[in-house]
């Protein structure tokens, strides 16, 4: 898991004062694209032609934000193949408090860029995602 802070500004406020649905999915993403650069691991994709597609995401929320706080987001990437080919990635955003206050859920797999198919990543792929920190689990 790793761990990244974010300040809520006025650009992901909705008409309700609250952070609004996209602008938890966009900070996610965002956040999790960052990292993945700071480790090298996007430049890597293009390297091997296998980069994470996602199928369907979730957003659970739990506790309101508001503007002007920092959150925290854990990332984290559970395998739900022995070979990481399909996963499940989590992001929880964190209140100033420390609470739980909404959680980013996907399922996806890894993704052929040239063949335009679900495969296996590389094993560079997968141990560059040990290493980063970002799985902190293993498949059963």
């Amino acid at each position: 898991m790793l761990v990244k802070k974010k300040l809520i500004t006025e650009a992901h406020i909705d008409f309700n004062q609250h952070v609004s649905e996209n602008a938890f999915y966009s900070i996610a993403i965002e956040c999790f694209q960052e990292t993945l650069n700071g480790h090298g691991i996007l430049k890597l994709f293009f390297e091997v032609n296998v980069a994470p597609i996602i199928f369907n995401t979730e957003i659970q929320f739990k506790r309101e934000i508001f503007i002007g706080e920092y959150v925290e987001l854990h990332m984290d990437i559970l395998p739900s193949s022995p070979d990481m080919r399909k996963f499940q990635r989590t992001i929880k955003f964190f209140s100033a408090d420390s609470s739980e206050a909404v959680a980013v859920v996907s399922n996806g797999a890894f993704f052929d860029l040239k063949k335009r198919r679900v495969t296996s990543p590389p094993n560079a792929v997968v141990m560059s995602f040990i290493r980063s920190g970002l799985v902190s689990k293993s498949a059963d």
